[in-house]
């Protein structure tokens, strides 16, 4: 294998991408980050897609990502990788019990994506501006991110833990090289989470989130 460009990123990624600007662009995203959060990410695969959409192939920690995703998809599935079972912990699920909201509409539909979510919150609460200072008060879902700050609370910090050792970077790849055309034939077991309209209330949950909605279509379940 060759080192590919997530080398400078202290990530272990295939990327297959239609574009030199696409690869700058996750790149960039990947960057932003922290070193011991992306760590956990051992491969990455992005595609070009009408649509918004992650997925984690869990327990290889292989995300993949499809058109122009957000900076909170690419925090959503890290935090997937990090996760490694503490979803099914006694310590998160009381936790859950104990608050008395919910971060976003799809936390709801599963524990392990719940984990995912206050992941993400808990990310951007650590990343130079709080929750408070943004606008939210924390306090209904204080218990779940104090149990995950104290499970991988330095992972979520730009100063915290740095990157680990891994498996060598695999080599980049384009769809063209290979006649890769789209995506779907390689991922029809995948379940892919849909991120494309941030405005629209998913049918998944109630009621609304204090922060507003990731509405998102769950396919391949």
């Amino acid at each position: 294998m060759t080192q590919g460009p997530g080398a400078n990123l202290g990530v272990s990624m295939s990327i297959m991408l239609p574009t030199k600007t696409s690869l700058d662009d996750v790149i960039t995203r990947v960057g932003k980050l922290p070193p011991g959060l992306r760590s956990h990410m051992i491969h990455l695969i992005a595609f070009e897609h009408n649509s918004v959409g992650g997925a984690a192939v869990l327990p290889l920690n292989m995300v993949l990502i499809f058109g122009e995703a957000q900076d909170s998809v690419y925090m959503h599935e890290a935090s997937h990788c990090i996760d490694r079972g503490f979803y099914a912990s006694e310590t998160f699920r009381a936790a859950k019990e104990k608050d008395s909201c919910w971060p976003t509409h799809y936390s709801k539909s599963a524990d392990i994506e719940l984990f995912a979510e206050i992941g993400v919150l808990h990310l951007y609460d650590k990343s130079g501006k709080t929750l408070l200072e943004r606008g939210h008060d924390p306090a209904c879902l204080a218990n779940g991110l104090k149990a995950i700050d104290e499970y991988v609370g330095l992972d979520y910090q730009r100063d915290g833990t740095k990157c680990f050792k891994r498996k060598p970077n695999s080599k980049v790849v384009y769809p063209s090289e290979f006649q890769i055309l789209s995506p779907e034939p390689y991922i029809s077991n995948a379940v892919i989470e849909d991120f494309s309209n941030p405005g629209q209330v998913s049918s998944l949950s109630s009621p609304a989130s204090p922060w507003g909605d990731y509405p998102r279509e769950i396919h391949g379940q």
